[in-house]
């Protein structure tokens, strides 16, 4: 058979072209981070949009949502658990929710309802969604949330690397104000909260503070007291932080923290006392105003010194901190003139070594530690403890604890002392663990709901947010 020559050149340029596309390498299918609550899987909006090209309408005073794609829209409400596809009416088994600061809607009932084809791998928790020629895929961040029961205890399991990151709460968003935990949950769209550490619920009126103990928010100290006990801190990139420091807060003026400019503090937006003889530093975690108090108040503004003032109320700047000194010493108010630059910060030292925890984003100090580099080491004598409730009494209980992969377990439980609680840590497999607020204070939050509701409001909350 004769073969035309302009013919068979063609056909082996198209072969040739064939075999480059096939051993093409293809382009990458993009990575979304999804999240999985109650065993369904949720997706940000906003990768509803920018991945699989849908045209996405937010009315933010309704929580409606709209999302549209070629000939099909559909209609979502925050919370709710109806939906439409094209006006038609369809209930959902999980509704989309503000988690954070990002929207989520359930993966499988959006796309299937815009047309995508959604494909689930049991494997890694992660499903690949195909709409129009375009691919993403969707994992569940490094692992779920788990909820499981050891004996009388209830236990939450924050695997390492997944999609949460840890986040400390404070009642009404201030030192000394309470809140449920249900609601200091929704607030911030948690997944998972637990109770935090001890706070003065007994005060007579409305300010109800920690009771001295050391709270990192949004990489500032915004409580410190004074006490000594283990710290949690828990970094940007979901590390755990674990050590016994002693905490101390240095003060500086014209950038300078030592000779005669340096100063410190022996409290941060603590309960002024009258007649402490002490130096206190307040911020606007404490309140809109201080005062009035006993003692001469040093405000800073943008770093700066803008007001000095004495027995009278000042306004706490939302950019700055207040100095109250309640001893009025001349030679430490003397470092302060309008315009002097003032500054002050946090050391954390154990075993005499200065500790680096300039990337702890969330911090919470509390005591007696249950277990220390995976040995019980349960000792509240000698961290100052004299309660009986702590010292022999069996109550309700809560913990903090990570393992040595970087799991975080959260747990509560009826009715246990002090050494059963580290026991039962102990055999959950913890590398590190404290004891949390307990009696009525003991609450666990999971996925919308209480696994277990405290008997009271709460002045701070560990919380799980998405990332």
């Amino acid at each position: 058979m004769k073969v035309n020559g302009r013919k068979l050149l063609l056909v082996s340029m198209a072969a040739l072209l064939l075999l480059n596309l096939l051993a093409a390498p293809a382009l990458p299918v993009p990575e979304i981070a999804g999240v999985i609550v109650q065993d369904r899987m949720l997706i940000p909006l906003r990768a509803v949009s920018e991945s699989l090209g849908a045209q996405v309408v937010w009315n933010g005073t309704d929580k409606d949502i709209e999302i549209r794609t070629g000939e099909r829209t559909v209609e979502l409400r925050l919370n709710s658990e109806r939906a439409r596809v094209n006006g038609r009416e369809i209930a959902l088994d999980s509704p989309a929710r503000l988690m954070g600061d990002k929207t989520y809607v359930p993966l499988r009932f959006v796309s299937e309802a815009l047309g995508a084809r959604v494909e689930w791998n049991q494997n890694d928790r992660s499903a690949s969604v195909i709409l129009g020629g375009v691919g993403i895929r969707v994992t569940s961040g490094g692992g779920e949330i788990r909820h499981y029961t050891y004996g009388s205890a209830d236990v939450v399991e924050i695997p390492y690397g997944s999609a949460y990151r840890a986040v400390m709460a404070l009642g009404q968003d201030q030192v000394g104000s309470t809140e449920s935990l249900e609601s200091m949950a929704g607030r911030h769209g948690a997944a998972a909260a637990i109770n935090g550490t001890f706070f003065e619920a007994y005060n007579q009126g409305d300010y109800k503070p920690p009771t001295g103990w050391s709270l990192i928010r949004n990489r500032r100290l915004v409580t410190f007291g004074g006490n000594h006990h283990t710290m949690f801190g828990f970094t940007d990139d979901g590390r755990v932080k674990v050590a016994f420091p002693e905490v101390m807060i240095w003060g500086g003026t014209n950038g300078s923290y030592s000779g005669g400019n340096w100063w410190d503090a022996a409290n941060v937006n603590g309960m002024p006392i009258p007649e402490s003889n002490r130096i206190a530093v307040f911020t606007r975690e404490y309140g809109a105003t201080l005062g009035p108090e006993a003692g001469t108040m040093v405000v800073v503004t943008h770093g700066r010194v803008t007001q000095i003032t004495r027995n009278q109320a000042v306004a706490i700047p939302d950019d700055g901190f207040v100095i109250l000194d309640q001893r009025s010493d001349p030679r430490f108010l003397g470092r302060f003139q309008i315009g002097t630059a003032v500054s002050y910060k946090p050391e954390l030292r154990e075993n005499g070594m200065e500790l680096d925890w300039s990337d702890v984003v969330t911090g919470i100090e509390m005591g007696p530690t249950l277990v220390r580099d995976g040995a019980i080491v349960v000792d509240p004598v000698s961290e100052g403890f004299d309660e009986a409730n702590i010292l022999s009494a069996s109550g309700q209980r809560s913990a903090l604890g990570v393992k040595a992969n970087g799991d975080v377990i959260l747990l509560v439980s009826p009715d246990l002392t002090i050494w059963q609680l580290a026991q039962v840590m102990s055999e959950l497999g913890v590398w590190e663990a404290i004891n949390l607020d307990g009696g009525a204070s003991s609450g666990l939050y999971l996925n919308g709901k209480y696994i277990k509701q405290p008997g009271r409001e709460l002045s701070n909350a560990l919380l799980f947010v998405p990332k």
